[in-house]
């Protein structure tokens, strides 16, 4: 599972979702009621949704950064508000690593939220096993293209690129 920093609140509560953005700043990830209302109402993503279909809602915060940025810039705004960060600055901040615990953050959020243990447990399960096909696939992928580039010959691209312009106006071949 990502490096999502997380603590325990007082009470029954379910324990914080935190991550950094790029800059360093530390963001707090609660999702409730008024949360998921906002959600649907602002971008017609339905949490609530996220475990139907084979949690295909789930998945596609996984691949898809835009709404995965959306959500979060939702979840976020009175901290945003309160640390008086516009919306796309904060954007601008979800990149690379930041970006991975933010949607980690955000995906354990979710299963939180649910009030019937064995749908959270089940989301748990299936969030460990999204993040194991992604690490998976980064790998083997990186394994491809190390293979790949190693047969790459610069040298003969370069030839190969030069020709391709042609001889320039005036000379005489």
């Amino acid at each position: 599972m990502s490096e999502v920093i997380t603590t325990a609140l007082e009470g029954n509560m379910p324990p914080a979702r935190k991550f950094k953005d790029a800059r360093g700043d530390e963001w707090v990830v609660t999702i409730n009621v008024n949360t998921v209302q906002r959600l649907i109402d602002e971008l017609q993503y339905d949490i609530r949704r996220t475990v139907e279909q084979e949690f295909e809602g789930l998945r596609r915060l996984y691949y898809d950064d835009l709404l995965l940025g959306q959500v979060l810039c939702v979840i976020l705004e009175k901290q945003l508000l309160a640390k008086e960060v516009p919306a796309d600055e904060f954007a601008e901040r979800l990149l690379g690593d930041a970006l991975a615990h933010g949607c980690s953050a955000v995906a354990l959020a979710i299963t939180d939220f649910f009030r019937d243990r064995r749908v959270r447990e089940t989301a748990r399960g299936v969030i460990e096993k999204l993040e194991a096909v992604i690490d998976q696939t980064v790998q083997l992928a990186a394994a491809r293209g190390n293979a790949d580039l190693a047969k790459i010959d610069a040298a003969q691209l370069a030839q190969q690129w030069i020709g391709s312009f042609g001889n320039p106006p005036g000379s005489s071949s």
